[in-house]
């Protein structure tokens, strides 16, 4: 199983980088003196909330599937629930409260750029894992 300290540092990362990008749309245009809308700048904090959330939920998914060994069908449902309950806040955000969709865009893609940090700047420590699959 992946550590669990990187798991941690990917979420970390990901709030992180959320923060300053939330902050720097709400920031620059202002500091220009470019008049935007909110619109973007709500995107960008509701995409990088959803995306935290849903790598929040999939850790959580894969640590019980893992561990407990559920029945198949509770696997499915558990992943049909959180896809769609991560639809439904999609929706809403996005045709409800109309955030700026490039906004959203850029605020949800911060778990994939967490991920990369986690890959280019390795903590030192072992990835070898014990025969049972522990660190």
């Amino acid at each position: 199983m992946f550590p669990q300290a990187r798991l941690k540092r990917i979420l970390s990362a990901s709030l992180i980088l959320a923060g300053i990008l939330t902050i720097a749309a709400f920031a620059l245009p202002s500091m220009l003196g470019i008049s935007v809308a909110d619109r973007f700048a709500w995107g960008v904090a509701s995409g990088g909330a959803i995306g935290s959330f849903n790598y929040f939920l999939l850790v959580r998914f894969g640590r019980r599937m893992f561990q407990d060994r559920p029945e198949p069908w509770k696997i499915a449902g558990r992943f049909v629930l959180r896809y769609g309950l991560l639809g439904l806040l999609i929706v809403v955000f996005v045709f409800v409260v109309k955030v700026d969709i490039i906004g959203f865009a850029l605020g949800i893609s911060n778990i994939p750029a967490a991920i990369a940090l986690e890959a280019l700047y390795p903590s030192g420590e072992s990835d070898e894992y014990n025969e049972d699959g522990t660190e």
